[in-house]
């Protein structure tokens, strides 16, 4: 289960939330004039919006491609044996693609047995499915870039992309219709999360040359699609490449992190605004000449740079893919095999985990790659070159089970991770991230920046305040009292503007007296309040001229509903 939310942070801010209680009471205010408010409090786009995702603690996962093969292949037999590993390992996620390809080989025509199977397997064994759309079918991506039924490039349709986003929440969901048509599964196992596409900063996720704009629309047409479903699943960045380096200018080869999230900030300057997580690749080192300590710089360094773009501290990173691969070779001048390897990949494992999670960065998800692979040395073709088939090698060797032989029995790296699991909650958290901030020169301008980032004993806040507060029964008693019997004006344009206190997302929605909804906007608040306009169209804001009245409800982040008349301007 997940880990608990850390204490400190909470208590240290005691006082400054007292204030912000106070502050959130006043939920809704008199609008007075036709502005919409301050540019800072430009609102986002239309649709359903996100709860914010405040960082409570990680869940332990793993990455089951080939479960997922083996399932495409039909061989249930060895898909329920290896499900049946994963919970022995007690693990909470599975990485889990939507496999867009099979699930919807023709256009509107969907065919979701696999994918329903891999999602009721893993819920009867208490693991939560985790989402990624990482492929895309034939055709809907160019000719020359498929390969059987896989398209390996972005979509070029997004109209096609955004409605079969919208069948598979629909589908598994909160409330969706796989958990209604399996009343005996528990429905809350549905993902929580999306992550869009597989190492976006790779061209060999792309078919060609990385294009930060066409990633960027697709990420935002996937927010588009998901809030418009659901505001209980998650939108995440897909996990880069590993790559820190200078900035390549090669189409083959990987643009490095800094510089693939610059440029889809350019290309949409308050994308990255609306995403409710970011996906990270913290492998360190590949072999065993690495260490944990490795893992835990790639971490920190990944907050220290989504803060110096402006992304708060408590914005969850979640760790989708890491881990250590032990292929057969030299090491030091002494040739090791794969079984030779294995007590220091535990190791590495194990303080990987330890490292990268328990720390004050918000990792919100750790789930290695990968639950098996072959373990075989496999053969070489004429055409592929030394440096291709090396990676074909290695990628033979990251699996946390043994092969078929062995009947996918336990490998030490797997019971390593799994006893780190068991006792995750109890090794302390370590301020790693703070630590980075320090030594790289950048926390004193941050802090001076964005004080409520900071905890008045220095350290940094991992859950956003805004949401601890309107979680509160307080709050929302304080807030409905003050509210009640508000006057909010409808302009000649039928331009609702409405005052709200909140950091973070808000939902304003109007509804005419038979509580037919008439118009809903989401706004974003950059500071503690700014104005959401609410534009009715021509027959709502007549319907509402005639009743002279309307409802209009406020949603808070993750809080509660409050509640307000709307009169008619006299």
């Amino acid at each position: 289960m997940p880990l608990g939310p850390t204490g400190s942070p909470a208590k240290a801010r005691a006082p400054r939330r007292r204030g912000l209680l106070r502050a959130l009471a006043l939920a809704l205010a008199l609008a007075s004039g036709a502005s919409a408010g301050p540019a800072s409090a430009a609102p986002a786009p239309p649709g359903e919006p996100h709860a914010l995702a405040p960082y409570s603690g990680t869940e332990y996962g793993i990455n089951i491609q080939s479960l997922v093969n083996t399932a495409l292949a039909g061989d249930t037999a060895t898909v329920d044996r290896l499900l049946d590993r994963m919970r022995e390992m007690r693990l909470q996620t599975a990485r889990l693609s939507l496999l867009w390809p099979w699930t919807e080989p023709q256009r509107g025509r969907h065919a979701p047995a696999v994918l329903d199977r891999l999602v009721a397997g893993l819920a009867k064994r208490r693991i939560r499915a985790e989402l990624i759309i990482d492929s895309a079918p034939a055709w809907v991506v160019p000719p020359n870039c498929v390969h059987g039924v896989i398209g390996y490039a972005m979509p070029t349709d997004l109209g096609a992309y955004r409605a079969y986003l919208r069948w598979a929440i629909d589908r598994y969901g909160p409330g969706g219709s796989f958990w209604k048509a399996n009343p005996g599964l528990d429905a809350s196992l549905a993902p929580r999360w999306l992550e869009v596409w597989n190492e976006p900063n790779d061209p060999s996720r792309w078919c060609g040359r990385v294009d930060a704009g066409q990633y960027a629309r697709m990420l935002r047409a996937t927010l588009d699609a998901v809030q418009e479903r659901t505001p209980t699943v998650r939108v995440a960045l897909g996990g880069p490449t590993n790559h820190w380096g200078a900035n390549e200018t090669s189409p083959t080869s990987a643009v490095a992190i800094q510089y693939f999230l610059r440029d889809v900030a350019a290309a949409d300057p308050r994308l990255l605004e609306r995403v409710d997580g970011f996906s990270l690749h913290p492998y360190g080192w590949h072999g065993v000449q690495g260490s944990g300590e490795a893992v835990l710089t790639d971490v920190t360094a990944y907050r220290e740079l989504l803060m110096g773009m402006g992304i708060a501290p408590w914005v969850p990173i979640l760790a989708t893919e890491t881990g250590v691969t032990t292929p057969p070779g030299y090491i030091d001048g002494v040739y090791r095999d794969h079984a030779s390897q294995e007590p220091q990949r535990s190791a590495m494992i194990r303080r990987g985990a330890e490292l990268g999670t328990r720390n004050d960065c918000a990792v919100a998800a750790w789930q290695p790659h990968t639950l098996v692979t072959s373990g075989t040395v496999p053969n070489r073709s004429l055409t592929m070159s030394e440096d291709a088939y090396q990676r074909l090698v290695r990628e033979q060797f990251f699996g946390f089970l043994g092969g078929s032989g062995s009947g996918y029995a336990l490998e030490p790296t797997a019971l390593a991770f799994r006893d780190f699991i068991v006792a995750a909650n109890g090794v302390p958290r370590q301020p790693h991230c703070l630590a980075r901030l320090r030594q790289t020169g950048v926390l004193g301008p941050l802090r001076s920046a964005h004080p409520d980032w900071f905890a008045a004993d220095g350290s940094l806040v991992t859950s956003p305040p805004a949401v601890a507060i309107a979680r509160s029964a307080e709050v929302e008693a304080q807030a409905v009292a003050r509210i009640r019997g508000a006057r909010l004006r409808l302009t000649a344009r039928g331009r609702v503007v409405v005052g709200v206190r909140c950091l973070g997302r808000c939902r304003v929605t109007i509804r005419d007296a038979r509580r037919k909804r008439l118009a809903t906007r989401v706004g974003t608040c950059g500071r503690l309040s700014c104005r959401v306009t609410v534009r009715l169209g021509a027959r709502a804001s007549a319907r509402v001229r005639r009743a002279r009245t309307a409802k209009v409800a406020v949603r808070v982040a993750a809080g509660p509903w409050v509640r307000a008349q709307l009169r008619v301007a006299r």
